[in-house]
């Protein structure tokens, strides 16, 4: 996918769902559940899930993005930052690579 500074976006995998629940549940009062989550991966025509790394915590996830894109659209359905990352530019970052996919 890519690299933006020191902060690297990849396609969500379902090895990444216990990561993305913590987070989840740390930023909603009304969280996803895992089989949510895990709905979105069996529908790969129209669902774009993106995970933002930060090589320098070992390659966790920081944040990430649920999106569909749907011909010309792109429509957010989830999106969220680990709280000690927030007001980063990682969810900016992660909504221009959503962008950038949906358009390839």
């Amino acid at each position: 996918m890519g690299e933006t500074g020191t902060i690297t976006i990849d396609r969500m995998t379902r090895e990444d769902i216990e990561q993305v629940l913590a987070i989840e549940q740390a930023s909603f009062t009304m969280p996803w559940s895992r089989n949510l989550f895990l709905s979105e991966f069996r529908n790969p025509t129209v669902s774009l899930m993106l995970v933002a790394r930060s090589p320098d915590s070992g390659g966790r996830i920081i944040g990430f993005i649920v999106c569909w894109a749907v011909a010309d659209e792109l429509h957010i359905l989830d999106l969220a930052t680990e709280p000690s990352w927030r007001r980063k530019g990682i969810a900016r970052m992660l909504v221009l690579a959503a962008i950038r996919e949906g358009d390839a």
